[in-house]
């Protein structure tokens, strides 16, 4: 056996079992904004802090029964989305809820847990590449800042030298294309 494998081996059994992430001590939410040929996918991930856990999981859990049904994270997740505001060349595009879950209650309470809400739209648009997409997302009722990341598909036919990110603001992306000529 590898050396590397006894290392992981012993780290798996001294944990007793899974490997567990650090408790967040402070909230974080970040969107992963892809950019494919012929859509916009979303992934919001809230991480709620062990501090405030157990408030995300009341106010997800609108039935106060201690669990967290589809239609709660759902309805969640849907507030969230709308929260949202996707511009592709001054245009407003809608997202749609693709999905969206919770860890379990004692990982969200815990500061281990997350919410991850997929949302996405299909654009014809892309076929004539945008000079400019700009996202936000304005949900603050956990906390006020979140990190948005842009991705490009590979059909994206620009350099760094070519995109201009501009995060002027602490939940808004706005991507420039200069195309070549």
């Amino acid at each position: 056996m590898k050396p590397m494998n006894w290392i992981l081996g012993g780290l798996f059994t001294l944990s007793g079992g899974a490997l567990w992430a650090h408790p967040h001590t402070q909230v974080d939410q970040q969107v992963a904004l892809t950019l494919a040929q012929d859509r916009v996918m979303v992934e919001a991930i809230i991480v709620p802090s062990i501090e405030a856990g157990a408030d995300v999981w009341a106010m997800i859990d609108q039935n106060g029964d201690g669990q967290i049904s589809a239609t709660e994270v759902n309805q969640f997740a849907q507030g969230v989305i709308d929260a949202t505001e996707l511009l592709i060349d001054g245009a407003p595009v809608s997202l749609n809820l693709t999905a969206a879950t919770v860890s379990e209650m004692a990982q969200t309470v815990a500061g281990l847990g997350q919410i991850v809400i997929r949302a996405s739209t299909d654009t014809g648009q892309f076929t004539a590449q945008p000079s400019n997409v700009s996202f936000a997302i304005n949900y603050e009722t956990i906390a006020h800042d979140w990190y948005v990341q842009p991705y490009l598909e590979r059909h994206w036919q620009v350099t760094l030298q070519d995109l201009q990110i501009d995060r002027a603001t602490h939940n808004k992306v706005t991507l420039g294309f200069n195309y070549p000529s």
